[in-house]
């Protein structure tokens, strides 16, 4: 007996300012089309990624003074990812949307014919552990954009981005303040993520990612 899922490979739908651009991911070139890459058949996984305006009078896409970004991204298994380079030259991720995937199916032979039989899928326990690798992956995209940003105002955006609109879990907002900068910041997405925890009886294990005693006590006075 087999179970077989199918699963697509990533996309990459990126925006930028400039209607005529060219971008470098992991060895491969792609251009833009009125302002926005559409990248299709994507191998999951760390990308580095180079984009380059291209020139209003030579005509050429030079990797200096027309250079629009330059860093990694990271795209999650079987996923489209929705990006876009901000003004200021940041990469925003705006969304991850799950890839259609064929519905899975349970192969059996049959005893006297030899044919295959295909049935249904079973709810129940493989529904919720899809649904936990899916929520998994787009914390895995919001940490790693975290991490990766420059500024810490930044990194508190992005992390309240994810947590207003996904269900939390204590040890997610731990590492997502763990890869703050100022204890200042880790101690305000603590704050305001206790109202979107899923498991608020575990919220104990945030305070280790606090470095001073005062943010701990500063946190279990506004839990009151």
């Amino acid at each position: 007996m087999v179970f077989t899922i199918q699963v697509k490979a990533s996309k990459l739908i990126l925006r930028t300012n400039a209607f005529n651009a060219r971008a470098h991911i992991s060895g491969e070139i792609f251009f833009s089309q009125n302002g926005e890459f559409k990248i299709t058949q994507l191998q999951h996984g760390n990308h580095n990624l180079r984009i380059s305006e291209r020139g209003r009078r030579s005509g050429h896409y030079s990797s200096g003074k027309n250079l629009i970004f330059r860093g990694s991204i990271f795209i999650p298994r079987g996923t489209t990812v929705f990006a876009r380079v901000t003004p200021r030259g940041r990469l925003v991720i705006d969304r991850v949307v799950p890839s259609p995937r064929n519905r899975p199916h349970r192969h059996e032979t049959h005893p006297r014919t030899g044919r295959g039989t295909d049935y249904g899928t079973r709810g129940g326990r493989e529904a919720d552990r899809t649904s936990h690798r899916r929520n998994q992956s787009y914390f895995d995209v919001a940490l790693h954009q975290v991490e990766q940003a420059s500024f810490d105002s930044d990194k508190r955006s992005i992390a309240k981005q994810y947590i207003t609109a996904n269900r939390i879990t204590s040890q997610e907002v731990l590492l997502l303040i763990q890869a703050l900068d100022y204890e200042s910041s880790r101690l305000q997405i603590a704050k305001f993520a206790y109202a979107y925890t899923a498991d608020p009886q575990n919220y104990f294990v945030v305070n280790q990612g606090f470095q001073y005693s005062s943010s701990i006590r500063s946190l279990e006075r506004f839990l009151g």
